[in-house]
């Protein structure tokens, strides 16, 4: 559990680790994923499975 989880409107507070100008247009980090588009990453990513090494 995170701070954040335990006082939500925390979050509103504390600045957004995403750096805009490092990820294409239409990027939207949400405190459970991120998005590029309409493709979520965390869904992706659970779909394709860990890399292989």
């Amino acid at each position: 559990m995170t701070l954040t989880a335990i006082l939500p409107s925390l979050r509103r507070s504390i600045p957004d680790p995403l750096a805009a100008t490092r990820w294409p247009v239409g990027t939207v980090a949400t405190t459970t994923d991120l998005r590029i588009g309409d493709v979520s990453l965390v869904a992706l990513a659970a779909e394709r499975g860990p890399r292989a090494p």
